[in-house]
């Protein structure tokens, strides 16, 4: 039968994005403006809609994306202006800001310590990375990601992660896709694609269910915007969810099977 939905909206400031919810699923974390209209870090909770700035800095730019740590005490994020101006970290009971990494965006916070994000490279391009902040090793994949439109998204268990971007591996079909990135061997698995879509992939944002077994994904049709879950093994087609008339730029599984998302 067609899965049938209702949504609320949460008590967030106006032009609030990307929520993201804790592993332990008690607090919401998100991107919205402060008083005077620079992008920051917040976080709120979901139920009585108590919320609160985490980061108060200006200097370097906007905060564009956000993750948990596994244990759900510390938020990454990444700041840009122009450019990226790196990847931070804050305690999600609030402190100050801790510059990780120099040069990188959209991180994930991994179960063994390390970040997944992409990091720019000498050329000018951000290449798909991870990085183990103790030790400073890094690690690069075959993918790249945009500017402005990064997103990696880790798999529960840490084994692998969803990445809309284009594979540099040579013989790689071109344009941006939507891949499984294999974390261990590095290769990166493109999921199916309905149609095209105006940057050349079909999907617009993606994020993995908690069991790690699901991909949400949202897709544009015409006016409408649809999201839908498929399995991440990718041998069966997706399902409608529910559609939406207005554009979304990202979204989050709940472990009770419930998606928060954001719409402007």
């Amino acid at each position: 039968a067609a899965p049938s939905w209702t949504g609320i909206t949460l008590a967030a400031p106006p032009f609030s994005s990307f929520p993201r919810l804790s592993p332990d699923g008690r607090m919401l974390s998100f991107i919205a403006a402060d008083p005077d209209g620079v992008m920051q870090l917040w976080v709120m909770q979901p139920q009585s809609g108590n919320r609160v700035m985490l980061t108060h800095n200006r200097d370097r730019g906007y905060v564009q994306s956000c993750s948990w740590s596994p244990d759900s005490g510390r938020i990454y994020y990444d700041r840009w202006y122009d450019r990226s101006n790196g990847v931070f970290a804050v305690p999600a009971l609030g402190g100050g800001e801790q510059l990780v990494l120099e040069d990188a965006l959209a991180p994930e916070a991994l179960p063994d310590g390390s970040l997944l994000g992409a990091r720019l490279t000498p050329d000018n391009h951000y290449q798909v990375s991870r990085y183990w902040p103790e030790t400073g090793q890094a690690r690069d994949y075959p993918v790249e990601v945009r500017q402005g439109e990064a997103y990696v998204r880790a798999v529960p268990g840490g084994r692998e992660a969803l990445v809309i971007g284009t594979a540099t591996a040579p013989g790689a079909a071109p344009g941006y896709h939507l891949f499984d990135l294999d974390l261990s061997s590095g290769k990166p698995r493109q999921l199916p694609e309905e149609s095209p879509g105006e940057y050349g992939s079909f999907y617009v944002v993606a994020a993995p269910t908690r069991d790690g077994r699901s991909v949400i994904v949202s897709t544009v049709h015409g006016n409408m915007y649809r999201v839908s879950s498929m399995p991440l093994e990718g041998r069966a087609p997706g399902r409608t969810l529910f559609s939406l008339t207005q554009p979304i730029t990202s979204l989050d599984a709940a472990p009770d099977g419930s998606i928060y998302l954001d719409q402007y």
